[in-house]
């Protein structure tokens, strides 16, 4: 396995940390996650800007319409996962979501005329067979709605990895103080737009008088100003966020975004192993999620869709190696 895929699964642990770290300071500090992300982001970016510093490549991201493409899908995702997640269980939604898998090849079939080999074939049928086996087991009240905003959000998440993959800046930054300075200014975008939206919904919540379930998922004023919010933002955004999305914009351009996706398939299991961590360290705090028999069938059956999906990929790369060395 090459260095990009390494690059590439690297990013599945850091997803999954953040996915059970946000539930704890949620719990713990009661800390909204959408704002929180939002800060995040935005410290990740600060952070990667100090590095990268004003240089090539400044104005063009900053006025590249895909740099504003990815935040929005970003922030769309976002919104619809809140949506699911009031309806479902995180683990089921996790689960479901990788439907963004068969999103990505449809869209890089189309737009990019890649056609799926015979082994990326077997392993959509895995990974879409496991979304299938949770819903269908949905209780039929949440079933419809369930199973559209799965789609949503999976298409969401594919264009997002797909504009990622051909943003124009993104694909000319080859030295890595670029590379950094691209990623720290998307992010940056990104978080003011984050927080725009978290800000209006919160105008919406505190003074409207609305009640539905979408709305009171969505953070009030009292969320925004959270001052743990800020604390606990700066070290994870500097630590572990802003790489994980220099990685997944690096993994993106040199794997492509529908070879990516298939191992995301891997973050609900990944996270399963952080929540176990999390439920020995803060047992107070963390519990682990509830697992049926259809979350450890769709569980096996994604994982065993990369696992043989990362097999075939090695082996392909052998017998390139063979041929072009014996030319």
């Amino acid at each position: 396995m090459n260095k990009n895929w390494l690059i590439a699964l690297s990013v599945i642990p850091c997803w999954s940390f953040c996915n059970v770290f946000y539930r704890y300071i949620s719990i713990e500090y009661n800390i909204h996650t959408l704002v929180y992300a939002s800060s995040v982001m935005l410290a990740a970016s600060v952070g990667m800007l100090m590095i990268a510093q004003v240089g090539a490549l400044t104005k063009d991201t900053i006025a590249d319409k895909s740099t504003w493409v990815w935040g929005i899908c970003q922030v769309l995702s976002n919104v619809v996962l809140i949506a699911l997640f009031t309806l479902i269980t995180s683990t089921e939604g996790a689960l479901m979501t990788r439907i963004s898998v068969l999103a990505g090849f449809v869209i890089s079939f189309f737009y990019a005329n890649r056609i799926p080999s015979r082994h990326d074939i077997v392993s959509i049928l895995l990974i879409v067979g496991g979304v299938i086996a949770i819903a269908v087991n949905l209780p039929e009240e949440v079933k419809a709605q369930s199973i559209t905003l799965m789609l949503l959000a999976g298409l969401i998440q594919a264009i997002r990895l797909y504009v990622a993959e051909n943003h124009k800046q993104n694909i000319k930054a080859i030295k890595t103080r670029d590379r950094v300075r691209v990623t720290g200014l998307i992010l940056g975008i990104t978080s003011l737009m984050f927080l725009a939206v978290s800000f209006a919904f919160a105008l919406i919540k505190d003074y409207s008088g609305l009640d539905t379930a979408l709305v009171q998922a969505f953070p009030s004023m009292a969320d925004m100003l959270n001052p743990w919010m800020i604390l606990a933002s700066i070290p994870v955004g500097l630590i572990i966020v802003g790489y994980m999305k220099y990685a997944e914009f690096h993994a993106s351009k040199h794997i492509k975004s529908e070879n990516f996706l298939v191992l995301t398939a891997l973050v609900p299991v990944v996270t399963l192993a952080f929540e176990w961590i999390g439920s020995k360290l803060a047992p107070e705090v963390l519990q682990l999620s509830e697992i049926s028999n259809t979350d450890m069938i769709a569980g096996g059956l994604m994982t065993l869709g990369v696992v043989y999906a990362a097999l075939m990929n090695h082996d392909k790369k052998i017998e390139v190696a063979v041929a072009t060395s014996s030319r």
